[in-house]
């Protein structure tokens, strides 16, 4: 990068040795700087991936919203099911636990969104309006019944026909998610 040719041409004076020097090193920060950001660029892309808080741009996909124990074998279900399609998983749950799933799982097939699932944008992020099916999840545990019926309506909102299953652990809400289509 500090070449000046085969040295049949040289600065000779001082003024031109001091120019030469300067341009030297000024192609090398040029070419430096140029590289380093274009990869800080991919860098931060792929850390945000990671971090689920990349829009995810796949069309026809599985949304997996929320969390119980048996997600990985869910997921590993769909990944070895005839569909072979898609997943993109929502939840809010620590980066740890989506870390153990997600390097359980090929990850050109499985995508991650970290945010609450019955919010609009959360679910723009997953590209929702475009995914082919939802299933929403419901913990034992922690009973959020009203949570996944309020999450099926803004579904069913911002996409009428898709196809929704959702769990729900009081009977007496069926008649809810019902109406909810």
């Amino acid at each position: 990068m500090t070449t000046v040719g085969y040295g049949d041409m040289a600065p000779v004076t001082l003024p031109g040795r001091i120019l030469a020097i300067f341009i030297m090193l000024s192609g090398i920060i040029l070419v430096a700087l140029v590289t380093g950001t274009i990869s800080s660029i991919f860098t931060t892309k792929r850390i945000m991936e990671g971090k689920g808080l990349e829009k995810i741009s796949i069309n026809n996909h599985i949304l997996i919203c929320g969390w119980n124990s048996n997600l990985l074998d869910l997921i590993n279900g769909f990944l070895d099911s005839s569909l072979s399609e898609n997943i993109v998983l929502i939840n809010d749950q620590p980066q740890d636990k989506i870390d153990s799933v997600m390097s359980s799982v090929p990850k050109n097939h499985v995508y991650f969104v970290r945010g609450d699932y019955s919010l609009d944008a959360i679910l723009n992020n997953a590209n929702a309006t475009n995914a082919k099916h939802v299933l929403i999840l419901n913990d034992p545990n922690n009973n959020q019944d009203e949570k996944v019926i309020l999450s099926t309506l803004t579904i069913k909102k911002l996409s009428p026909n898709i196809r929704v299953v959702a769990q729900i652990n009081d009977k007496n809400k069926i008649p809810f998610l019902r109406r909810a289509n």
